[in-house]
């Protein structure tokens, strides 16, 4: 094989001490929370990945486009917020380590932040060539209010069965193979909460989250739903960026199908207006800190989830 350039010799040493250094091998403390050992094993994994990466004062190195310094380094210490950098260093880190491409699309730290400038201007600049809304599962980090938490679409693709024929300028691939049920969905059932009306807020708390009183029934939407699952270590649900993303979801509809807002057909507006959301039950932070790495967490355990289903 050819030798490899510096960059991605540099990437090469980054993701082979990574992969070889996630978990210390010493026995965990005695009495440590389901949450604790959650935040420390992922800023464990956090710092075996910067460990790649030069300890220089004036060192900048780059991988998939990321510029990391120093300074962004120092992030992954204990009690320190991540910062877009190193949340952006770990979704490529984990691209890599687990190829789930054709069916995930994991948006980076910049989106939000433009989707909350401009929807259209989103909509239109975000991979321009790609079939965003062929994907079996887009994931989007959102911060709001120096929070970080994880929204999830599912399934999109059944939006096209409103109408039929689909008005996609050309036909969508069709949707995976539906998998038999399994123990794994059992579990997945039990991790899911009563959809929550998008007009009801809740006042977000400067900490730990209350706990809540245990969720009504709730019955676990088909493989062939398109739903939208909120994961917050904060629990504070807010439908700010869920109501973002279905504005984002009909702009680019219209995009990849060649037509204006307007000519999308009224069933197909209806449907991604009346997209559930769901605020999936998940461990909760027990500082200030964490959220950063819980939401990186929680979409790790999303992608490995997908990559053994695949």
């Amino acid at each position: 094989a050819p030798s490899p350039t510096p960059r991605a010799a540099a990437d090469e040493t980054h993701l082979s001490i990574a992969s070889s250094c996630e978990m210390e091998d010493t026995p965990p403390p005695k009495q440590v929370s389901t949450a604790t050992a959650f935040s420390r094993s992922t800023r464990m994994t956090l710092r075996s990945v910067a460990s790649g990466i030069p300890r220089m004062s004036n060192a900048k190195v780059s991988l998939d486009g990321i510029d990391i310094v120093q300074e962004d380094l120092n992030r992954c210490a204990p009690a320190e917020f991540l910062n877009d950098n190193i949340i952006d260093l770990y979704i490529a880190f984990l691209s890599r380590r687990l190829p789930v491409e054709p069916s995930i699309f994991v948006f980076n730290t910049h989106f939000y932040k433009l989707l909350q400038r401009s929807i259209g201007e989103c909509a239109r600049r975000w991979k321009r060539k790609e079939r965003l809304l062929a994907k079996r599962f887009l994931a989007v980090p959102v911060n709001e209010d120096a929070h970080w938490k994880l929204l999830l679409v599912s399934n999109f693709s059944a939006i096209h069965g409103c109408t039929s024929p689909p008005t996609l300028a050309e036909d969508p691939p069709p949707p995976p193979p539906i998998a038999a049920a399994s123990e794994g969905g059992a579990k997945k059932r039990r991790l899911l909460k009563t959809p929550e009306t998008e007009g009801a807020r809740s006042s977000r708390k400067k900490g730990p989250a209350a706990v809540a009183p245990a969720p009504a029934p709730f019955q676990q939407p088909s493989r062939g739903e398109c739903v939208m699952l909120q994961l917050d270590s904060m629990g504070t649900n807010g439908f700010t960026a869920s109501r973002l993303m279905k504005k984002f979801l009909l702009c680019r509809y219209a995009i990849e199908a060649g037509v204006t807002e307007e000519e999308v057909p009224p069933d197909i507006q209806q449907a991604i207006k009346d997209i559930p959301v769901h605020e999936v039950r998940t461990p909760q932070q027990s500082n200030y800190s964490d959220c950063g790495v819980y939401m990186l967490h929680y979409l790790e355990l999303f992608c490995l989830a997908v990559f053994q289903e695949e």
